[in-house]
């Protein structure tokens, strides 16, 4: 876990939140010392945990349906923190404005959320789905974030940052990043249950270290997508030659390892880097690229331990400066 992560070091104490917070207390259950416990394999549950940590920690309101995926925080949080430790890095103007790209933002435009009250960034974010487009856009205005985060709609599936281009800053850093859904849709099928109509819900029998600990409660857009997430990612690296003076930093969450090898081959003339995140027994990957040779991705600390896969990069690294 990233060492900023409010996670790392502060760990939640379910019984105050649940004595604090009513709905969560509804779905947890008393132990044999009298605490209160959260029932993780709950979808309801782990949502009502979520709404409750997003409104202690962030000051941030969000009400998660049952059926959709519910965003685990400490993930979310250690992607945010590492764009930031990169940003950092290669920023000599401290004071330039920060703006991000989200590429599928869902419903919950949760990556929006918590790094515009976070790190006072400002977003785009882009959606598929009109009813998701509209219940974010109601998130947003109920937490007063309206100035910051904006929610666009691509009206084509085939294309990933088409609706943005207009809509992207100018005199800013600005950086893309992106939770594409990591599956097929054969791979669905093998490791998910059909819930009913759309929704799906994990087997629970796999025991890989990229299998989840906790049910998974998904539709199928959040879960798949046409040739899983090497295809989805390899677009978007295609995608972002056109993008190369617009966009400073080019990012993507990655959910399985064997993915990382598929893509490197495609960025090996690109200056990039891949970072692990490793929380428990959950690992995922961040896959970052820059078409500016001069792009510094630091090392990170992660806990204790500086991880990184592979990276190219070239001789004399200086930091970029935006004007």
């Amino acid at each position: 876990m990233h060492p900023k992560n409010i996670y790392s070091s502060n760990k939640p104490d379910f019984d105050k939140l649940a004595t604090k917070y009513a709905k969560l207390r509804h779905f947890c259950t008393l132990n044999k010392k009298g605490k209160f416990t959260v029932d993780f394999n709950s979808n309801e549950c782990v949502g009502a945990l979520t709404e409750a940590l997003l409104k202690e920690n962030f000051d941030l309101e969000v009400v998660f349906s049952s059926n959709n995926l519910i965003p685990r925080l400490s993930n979310r949080l250690d992607y945010l923190l590492t764009i930031d430790d990169v940003i950092e890095a290669n920023l000599v103007d401290k004071n330039v404005s920060i703006a991000g790209v989200d590429i599928g933002t869902g419903a919950y435009v949760i990556y929006p959320l918590l790094g515009s009250k976070l790190l006072k960034w400002s977003f785009v974010g882009t959606e598929t789905d009109q009813k998701s487009i509209e219940y974010g856009k109601i998130i947003i205005n109920n937490n007063k974030l309206d100035h910051l985060i904006s929610i666009v709609h691509n009206e084509s599936s085939d294309t990933i940052f088409n609706c943005t281009e207009q809509l992207i800053p100018e005199n800013k850093f600005v950086f893309s990043m992106c939770n594409p859904p990591f599956f097929t849709d054969d791979e669905v099928t093998a490791k998910f249950n059909r819930f009913y109509s759309e929704t799906f819900v994990n087997k629970w029998t796999e025991t890989s270290r990229d299998d989840p600990r906790s049910t998974t409660i998904a539709t199928i857009s959040e879960l798949s997508t046409k040739g899983g997430e090497v295809e989805f990612v390899g677009n978007m690296i295609k995608e972002s030659l056109d993008l190369s003076n617009k966009i400073n930093l080019f990012t993507s969450l990655v959910g399985k390892k064997s993915s990382i090898a598929l893509l490197l081959p495609k960025l090996k003339e690109i200056n990039h880097k891949v970072y692990e995140i490793i929380q428990g027994k959950t690992m995922r990957w961040i896959i970052m690229w820059s078409f500016d040779e001069k792009f510094e991705f630091p090392d990170i600390q992660q806990g204790s331990t500086k991880r990184k896969i592979q990276s190219k990069k070239t001789n004399n690294l200086k930091r970029l400066k935006t004007t």
